[in-house]
């Protein structure tokens, strides 16, 4: 900030909304309209959760405690079967919206056993899942995501160029040009800042990944 307002005087007018948007944010939490991710265990906790009872663990552990003690419910490393089903934007105002209060979801559905990240999207959700770690570690908070190398002030060039990114693309693209980013200089590490914990050893387990998005209206409604 102190960079950029020797550059020009953006940097106290952002400082100013900033600081506003962070006291609203605060009175929506504890007023009980935003639930705090961390209150209880979350989405984080339960991909660290899974990864442990793989024999394996994400790059940093955010909440070793909770994350064992999921662990531990799902049976850790001794459990022979662990099946995860995710439906993605199925949560609680959905089912109570439409399905009956005896239904079989709703009667085994506890609202406050799990928390989601914030922001509660796609992209930053499953990114969570695949590596155990924030939205605000892996930098995938929603499905167009521009990266850069260098430092941006105005008036000035970005050292190192600039890339757009879209989530679920099927190869990692500059979607302006239509180039492999490797050709402006970022490798797969610039772009996953965050590794995904299976890709950090030798799972005890044997992974099966069956999902229902591919070749459908879903990956192509860009």
């Amino acid at each position: 900030a102190v960079a950029l307002a020797q550059h020009s005087g953006v940097a106290d007018t952002d400082s100013g909304v900033a600081a506003k948007d962070r006291q609203r944010l605060r009175r929506l939490i504890q007023d009980g309209i935003l639930p705090h991710p961390q209150e209880g265990s979350n989405f984080v906790d339960l991909a660290e959760a899974l990864a442990l009872c793989c024999g394996l663990a994400p790059e940093k552990l955010t909440r070793e405690a909770k994350a064992q003690e999921l662990a531990s419910e799902l049976g850790g490393t001794a459990r022979q079967h662990i099946v995860l089903v995710l439906c993605d934007g199925m949560g609680c105002n959905i089912l109570a919206e439409h399905l009956a209060a005896d239904s079989f979801l709703r009667t085994h559905n506890d609202p406050d056993r799990l928390r989601a990240v914030f922001p509660a999207t796609t992209p930053a959700a499953l990114t969570s899942l695949a590596t155990g770690a924030w939205p605000g570690q892996h930098g995938v908070p929603g499905w167009d995501l521009r990266d850069q190398k260098g430092c941006e002030y105005p008036g000035e060039p970005v050292d190192g160029g600039v890339i757009q990114l879209r989530v679920l693309h099927e190869r990692v693209t500059d979607m302006r040009s239509k180039h492999p980013t490797s050709r402006f200089g970022f490798t797969d590490e610039d772009v996953y800042v965050s590794k995904a914990w299976a890709n950090l050893g030798k799972s005890i387990r044997r992974h099966a990944y069956i999902n229902a998005y591919n070749g459908t209206a879903f990956t192509e409604f860009y």
